[in-house]
């Protein structure tokens, strides 16, 4: 009997992280997330630990557990030490955000999922490395995805950001940021307003004029100083 590929169930990360956006799972395998370049899947970020968190298959599904970080691991904004991943369950270590996906089907007719393009209007990390130019769309916390791998990769640019309420420049140097500026406002407040943003689009431009006086803010602070006001707000909401 020919089996049915169309019952089959793959199970998927999405994320910028990925050179080709998708990272399967397979059945009875167990990966590491973390900043060690040894890890199955590597996050470039100062505030990841070296060995962050596991993925692992078990008989009731792949369960996501934290290896003791300093930071924590979030699944759908709650920190967890251990959890059975559901479809959909957005997964946030340090600045990253990856989406946990079960699919029904061959892995290759997820690749053609207009659901799958959606998640990933985003940059791979190779591209990143090579490309001389970068522009795509950013949705929920990928600006923070995007910071992080120009501080990684102590990349001078211009992050260009334009949102349906904002629009602005970030400027970096050596990854750390030495300016900020949008239509009504500039320096360590336009960072503020521009890394708060929660859906637009982006570019990222290498040339970088000179700086009469850069501000040389470490970025991954800045991004953690974001996050936490992002959770006081969620907080007063609720």
């Amino acid at each position: 009997m020919v089996p049915d590929d169309t019952q089959r169930i793959s199970y998927v990360l999405i994320s910028a992280l990925f050179p080709n956006r998708i990272n399967p799972l397979f059945k009875g395998t167990s990966i590491i997330l973390g900043r060690d370049k040894s890890a199955d899947i590597y996050l470039p970020s100062n505030t990841v630990s070296r060995r962050h968190a596991s993925i692992e298959w078990k008989e009731a599904g792949f369960y996501i557990q934290d290896l003791g970080s300093m930071n924590g691991t979030q699944v759908n904004n709650q920190l967890i030490n251990q959890k059975l991943l559901r479809d959909n369950d957005l997964i946030i270590i340090g600045p990253f955000n990856i989406r946990y996906k079960e699919f029904k089907g061959d892995i290759n007719t997820i690749l053609e999922s207009t659901d799958l393009e959606q998640e990933t209007t985003m940059i791979g990390i190779d591209s990143m490395r090579s490309a001389v130019e970068l522009a795509g769309k950013f949705k929920e916390m990928q600006l923070f995805e995007i910071c992080e791998l120009i501080e990684f990769n102590k990349k001078d640019g211009i992050l260009i950001i334009k949102s349906k309420e904002l629009k602005g420049k970030i400027y970096f140097l050596s990854g750390e940021i030495a300016w900020a500026e949008t239509e009504t406002e500039e320096g360590e407040s336009a960072v503020f307003k521009l890394l708060s943003l929660d859906e637009g689009v982006f570019e990222f431009t290498r040339a970088v004029p000179p700086l009469s006086n850069p501000l040389n803010l470490r970025t991954s602070s800045i991004l953690l100083d974001v996050l936490r006001i992002r959770d006081e707000k969620k907080l007063t909401k609720e």
